[in-house]
């Protein structure tokens, strides 16, 4: 028993060997964005915990002024970061929506 191919299935063979490729490129870069976002997100929670320090700053701060009646001096430095900190993991946040699909 031999076996033959004919033009129309080389042709058809060679096109299926393209799309596989492609698939192969494609499930690359998908796993690509995948390593990227994981790492975003890794990034992300770093800027959570500097936030939660940040707040728990804040709060020591707020709770001597209600205490006291006096505001103390760092407690417009605790609430600019604060503030600073929440803006940045808002755009990290918004970059990762962006990035999945």
């Amino acid at each position: 028993m031999s076996l033959a191919v004919t033009g129309s299935g080389a042709r058809k063979v060679e096109t299926a060997l393209v799309e596989l490729n492609a698939c192969r490129g494609e499930s690359n870069i998908e796993t690509q964005q995948i390593t990227n976002c994981q790492a975003r997100a890794e990034a992300a929670e770093a800027e959570v915990k500097h936030l939660n320090s940040s707040v728990d700053n804040l709060n020591q701060a707020v709770a001597k002024l209600n205490a006291t009646g006096q505001r103390s001096a760092d407690l417009l430095p605790y609430a600019a970061e604060s503030i600073r900190r929440a803006r940045r993991l808002d755009a990290v946040a918004e970059e990762l929506r962006k990035r999945l699909p």
